[in-house]
């Protein structure tokens, strides 16, 4: 079908617009995504450093977890590892770091990271003690809370 996907122009606004199944763009909203509502737009960022109390085998673990302003929904956020202050932060993040020790992978050491509608959880064992976090949560609902 025709007009399910607009970018730029829609009736005087500009941006991207995705319509629900069986209408056209041109039908008008609601729509299945709109980059007008709250697609991308951001609801709270930052960085967190981490100081990693307890060791074994070489390995430390960290157990962080970062408040933000509660919604009424899961959000869709993204938590990126660093391993020092001043490099640049990667997306998507390289997990690599964090499942290898030794040139060993260790999959049953893979962090779990946890996203709630008020706060994101790291909870993972690394070869550095301290630690950098950045994050982002997104105004996009990725699903009702639990």
């Amino acid at each position: 079908m025709a007009g399910k996907i607009v970018i730029g122009n829609n009736n005087g606004e500009h941006g991207i617009f995705v319509a629900q199944a069986g209408k056209t763009v041109e039908q008008g909203a609601p729509y299945l995504m709109s980059s007008l509502g709250d697609m991308l737009k951001i609801w709270a960022q930052g960085s967190v450093s981490s100081t990693a109390t307890r060791q074994s085998e070489g390995l430390w673990r960290h157990d962080i977890t970062v408040n933000f302003p509660e919604l009424p929904y899961i959000p869709l956020a993204f938590m990126g590892f660093k391993t020092s202050s001043n490099e640049p932060f990667q997306f998507p993040p390289d997990l690599y770091t964090l499942m290898t020790w030794n040139g060993a992978t260790l999959g049953d050491l893979m962090p779990a990271i946890g996203i709630a509608h008020n706060k994101l959880v790291f909870a993972g064992w690394t070869e550095q003690q301290y630690a950098y976090f950045n994050y982002t949560v997104f105004l996009l609902k990725i699903r009702d809370k639990f």
